[in-house]
């Protein structure tokens, strides 16, 4: 549940930084992305957290990242 908190935080933080300065938005964003891709990565690969919703993690990670790419 906190991550699905933490990733709807995020989102709303990327879209209002992407509406200032494209520049420094961009790059937090990927940071921010990156970051929850790689946690859900890890998550997955070694089983620190069992879920049956964990693909749907990283899909919504895969697909903002995908995204704010193409923006």
């Amino acid at each position: 549940m906190a991550i699905f908190y933490i990733l709807q935080v995020g989102e709303k933080q990327i879209s209002a930084c992407l509406q200032e300065e494209e520049e420094e938005a961009e790059m937090f964003a990927l940071m921010v992305l990156a970051f929850f891709s790689l946690t859900c990565l890890l998550m997955r690969n070694y089983d620190i957290l069992v879920w049956k919703n964990l693909p749907a993690i990283s899909l919504t990670a895969d697909s903002l990242t995908a995204s704010h790419l193409l923006q």
